[in-house]
């Protein structure tokens, strides 16, 4: 039944790929679209307009310009579209997405990959390669944009009401971690800026972000589960104790016991952790801190 499961789950998520009920995917040159069909080309185009707009004349108000990545959220049609340019500086790091799946392909494919398993997920509207003679120049994924929802740091660093509230938001994203690790879903960049918090009434949903550093049919062994563990830990503000911290351990290890040895792994990770140091970004800005 597992195995039948997962089939299915790597069927429907190749759907992305080429011409379905869902999706479509067109060429105009040396330019590759694939698109939701309820997110038509002529509104894709017009927000990518938009977008370029935005790097050219206001690049002070994007969420990241970098010289590989840039990422803006827009308003359209009153809805937000959230756009993650990938770049490609550099003439030899043009030449070895040759030999690779880009990293907006693997976003892509990724985000649809995440909603075929009916996870809590960003919508994804559509992926664009452009391409030129040396060979991928530049991809755009476009996504859904949850404006009120919060990244992981930045939401814990608010605190919470009461204990029992904490608790409960221990207990959930152990639960939520555990069911994304049984899907065979493995992120290799686990920080709690990569994750946003959706806060419903009594209950949390976590959304993954940067796509491209999931890792689909992948088994989380104990070398994963660790560098997991560790990016969380050296990520996450001091709002968590000592005492919540090994909690959310405990949970996580009860409902998925892949490690045998709990305390030899609990001190590799304390020991790890001490010589990273704390590194999160508060309301205030980004926080540096040692970890005793």
């Amino acid at each position: 039944m597992h195995r039948l499961q997962q089939r299915q789950w790597r069927s429907r998520t190749k759907r992305c790929l080429k011409e379905s009920t869902e999706f479509t995917v067109q060429r105009e040159k040396k330019v590759r679209y694939f698109y939701r069909r309820d997110f038509p080309l002529g509104r894709l185009k017009r927000v990518m307009a938009e977008h370029r707009n935005l790097v050219r004349k206001s690049p002070f108000s994007l969420i990241k310009y970098s010289p590989e990545v840039i990422v803006s959220i827009l308003n359209d049609e009153e809805e937000g579209v959230c756009v993650k340019q990938f770049c490609y500086p550099s003439f030899w790091g043009r030449m070895k997405e040759h030999f690779r799946r880009s990293k907006g392909f693997k976003s892509w494919r990724a985000a649809n990959g995440m909603r075929a398993r009916g996870l809590p997920s960003l919508k994804p509207f559509a992926l664009v390669e452009r391409k030129d003679w040396v060979g991928l120049r530049e991809s755009f994924l476009l996504m859904e944009a949850l404006v009120n929802d919060q990244e992981m740091d930045r939401y814990i660093s608010r605190g919470f009401k009461d204990l029992e509230k904490k608790r409960l938001f221990i207990r959930t994203f152990a639960h939520w971690l555990d069911g994304l690790h049984k899907m065979r879903l493995y992120h290799k960049d686990m920080k709690t800026c990569n994750i946003l918090v959706s806060e419903r009434a009594e209950t949390w949903n976590f959304h993954l972000l940067d796509f491209e550093d999931i890792l689909m049919d992948e088994d989380v062994n104990r070398k994963k589960l660790f560098r997991t563990f560790l990016q969380l830990n050296t990520s996450t503000p001091r709002v968590m104790t000592k005492v919540d911290r090994y909690r959310f351990l405990r949970e996580y290890l009860r409902l998925n016991p892949v490690v045998k040895d709990p305390k030899v792994f609990l001190r590799g990770l304390m020991d790890e952790s001490r010589r990273r140091g704390l590194v999160y970004v508060s309301p205030h800005g980004v926080v540096t801190e040692t970890i005793r």
